[in-house]
């Protein structure tokens, strides 16, 4: 993956979760979005973890996030570290 790609990734990342809050604000709840989120998950993990090759830290990717905008599944601003070892992993 090129920095371009990556950069490319995010934005579609942080349009779609931009999305899946806008759903949630008119009362439609995310089990409806399963495939949508399990693909935005899959998405973030491929994301991350060219971050983590780049020799990024979890605070260091956390930052970018929040510095770029991206919401978290809940549509909170602030992300976790914790949340973001996870979807590395593939654990969510």
């Amino acid at each position: 993956m090129t920095e371009e790609h990556s950069d490319i990734l995010l934005q579609d990342i942080k349009t779609r979760l931009h999305n899946l809050k806008e759903f949630r604000e008119l009362g439609i709840p995310l089990k409806k979005f399963r495939r949508d989120t399990a693909e935005i998950k899959i998405r973030l993990m491929k994301w991350i973890r060219y971050q983590r090759s780049r020799e990024c830290s979890y605070q260091q990717i956390q930052q970018k996030l929040i510095s770029e905008g991206v919401l978290t599944f809940s549509g909170k601003a602030r992300w976790d570290t914790r949340t973001i070892s996870k979807l590395e992993k593939g654990r969510w």
